[in-house]
């Protein structure tokens, strides 16, 4: 009896101890669902555009970042220009990443973080590809088109402005030699 006691502690702190050691690490991604409409509210920047381009932005503990940059086509907001680079990490399946392809329509919602406008794959970000026309009806509904005013548009010939402080010294200067070495008329 003294023998089977004994092999059943040793089988209890072995149990316990194989319990207690972590033989993986894992991630896991779990995000708080809302309604689509609530989340397009609750964006600090919602925007609907098209994948320009994609880069690489280094990497962290979650993942590889990225930095995609957006032609926007319509936002919930005024925007500054019509294209967008917002941050995201790229999407491995348990990290609440998301990834884009070039050229592929969506609808996004960001956030202002340390790194500029970010996103993630919690945020509601949607593929607009005629898949939920009931959800594209309602993200068209919440959004404007986009259009850059002549104030926002960049000049095709920007004219930097110590050369403008240049042309105006040189021009005070020319107007004050004029008038200083003038000949008097011969009468």
């Amino acid at each position: 009896m003294h023998r089977s006691v004994l092999r059943l502690i040793q089988a209890a702190l072995l149990a316990i101890g194989v319990s207690i050691i972590p033989l993986a690490t894992v991630s896991a991604c779990s995000c708080a669902m809302a309604d689509l409409g609530t989340a397009i509210a609750d964006a600090e920047v919602a925007i609907v555009g098209t994948v320009a381009s994609v880069e690489t932005a280094g990497s962290g503990e979650l993942g590889e970042g990225l930095l995609t940059t957006w032609s926007v086509a319509s936002s919930r907001d005024p925007v500054p220009s019509a294209t967008l680079a917002i941050h995201s990490i790229e999407d491995n399946g348990a990290n609440c990443g998301i990834s884009f392809g070039k050229e592929e329509r969506w609808m996004v919602l960001a956030y202002r973080g340390e790194q500029g406008l970010e996103t993630n794959g919690c945020m509601m970000n949607r593929r607009l590809d005629g898949s939920d026309p009931e959800a594209e009806a309602l993200i068209a509904e919440a959004m404007t088109p986009v259009t850059v005013g002549p104030e926002a548009q960049e000049s095709s010939l920007p004219i930097p402005l110590p050369l403008v402080g240049l042309a105006v010294a040189g021009l005070v200067i020319g107007l004050v030699s004029l008038l200083a070495f003038r000949r008097s008329s011969a009468s």
